[in-house]
């Protein structure tokens, strides 16, 4: 009669963290791991915050037979998962991205404690470091930290009791780890949430948690991810419509007192801009001209165009690489519309518009003495977010 295969028990953890741009630290373009903290960093917050490990909890059932000997696997040994690519979603949009999970802490709570539990020590070995442990007679709770999370060894302890042949089986409550999540600088990132899942086994040798020998109650644990991005945009304007009125540079005076024609007629508009995300930047026009806007003639009509570039100091030009400076905007899909993506988190940086006629056009508009042009010229920010 063939022998029935031990159901493996199913949990499911989830890991939260987010991307909120702060203006009291612009340089920070990381995740923050919202994940509630498990019971080891509840229990020794200050151990926690000194080993840079963010503790959360895996419930298991699970009873490690433990051996003090040579055999590092009859040991508490622990061997943690290698790095591995998990594919994120936004919810919406449906885009992906890749992130990278790798484990750099884990903790624990044996039964029963005593100094004779094995994880009661200060010398880990492998490629663990101690973190903080303690003892009762219930229980043992301990803390490592993993020395090289990309490339993790067997971390184990024979601790501090017991001679050579000392045999006992202890169960494990739950199991800690801490995470380093590798992801996408979330600058590139659109607004939202973002969520994925992958799933471990726990066990003994081939499970990617190895416990090594002595090793009952495999189970698994799936990780589901969700990120949140927040970002921040604005900008502003000297006032809600701003008008601009275009001028020779240094004014008409050359050209009504001498006849001198100018070479321009233009106008600056500033603007300040706070941005953690790329952006596009497109122009709506009451008078189209070619692929950007124009002024009218008030009486016949006649439409002549009108140059606006932009310059955004700290913004690059995401087709180009090249910096926001003096960049001929275009109507909105003229094309498609350019996206410029910020170099960090910006926070009030000074911007302006730059409004010209020039050429073919002011030659029109000088034969004309004493007449009106105008147009609306609306500027199109568009997050994508």
């Amino acid at each position: 009669m063939a022998a029935m295969a031990q159901p493996v028990s199913a949990v499911e953890v989830n890991v939260t963290a987010e991307f909120k741009p702060s203006m009291l630290d612009p340089t920070r373009t990381t995740f923050t791991n919202t994940t509630p903290r498990g019971a080891y960093c509840t229990w020794a917050p200050a151990q926690c915050e000194q080993a840079g490990a963010y503790f959360f909890d895996i419930p298991l059932s699970l009873q490690k037979t433990y051996v003090k000997g040579q055999d590092t696997r009859d040991l508490l040994y622990i061997l943690m998962p290698p790095p591995r690519d998990v594919q994120v979603t936004h919810v919406g949009s449906g885009e992906q991205h890749t992130v990278n999970i790798a484990f750099n802490a884990v903790s624990g709570h044996l039964t029963p404690g005593g100094v004779d539990n094995p994880a009661f020590t200060v010398y880990v070995q492998g490629g663990c470091n101690y973190v903080h442990t303690a003892t009762n007679s219930v229980r043992v709770i301990f803390g490592w930290t993993l020395r090289a999370h990309q490339v993790p060894t067997p971390c184990y302890s024979r601790g501090d009791g017991g001679e050579n042949g000392f045999t006992h089986t202890y169960s494990f409550q739950w199991l800690g780890v801490g995470t380093a999540i590798t992801s996408p600088s979330p600058l590139t990132l659109r607004n939202g949430t973002y969520t994925g899942e992958t799933t471990y086994t726990i066990g003994s040798a081939g499970a990617d948690f190895d416990f090594g020998n002595g090793v009952t109650g495999d189970s698994e644990v799936t990780f589901r991810f969700e990120f949140t991005v927040a970002h921040e945009f604005q900008v502003n304007f000297p006032s809600a419509s701003p008008q601009v009125n275009l001028v020779p540079i240094g004014g008409w005076e050359q050209w009504t007192q001498y006849g001198k024609a100018p070479s321009s007629l233009r106008q600056e508009l500033p603007f300040s801009l706070t941005s953690s995300s790329p952006f596009s930047v497109a122009l709506r026009c009451e008078h189209d001209a070619g692929e950007g806007c124009g002024i009218a003639e008030n009486v016949s009509g006649t439409v002549v165009p009108l140059d606006v570039d932009l310059t955004m100091p700290g913004m690059t030009e995401t087709a180009t690489n090249r910096p926001a400076r003096n960049y001929l905007l275009r109507r909105e899909h003229a094309d498609t519309d350019p996206m410029f993506a910020p170099d960090g988190y910006l926070v009030g940086r000074p911007s302006n518009l730059r409004f010209a006629v020039n050429g073919a056009g002011l030659t029109e508009m000088l034969s004309r003495p004493g007449t009106q042009w105008q147009g609306d010229v609306t500027i199109v920010f568009d997050t994508e977010l």
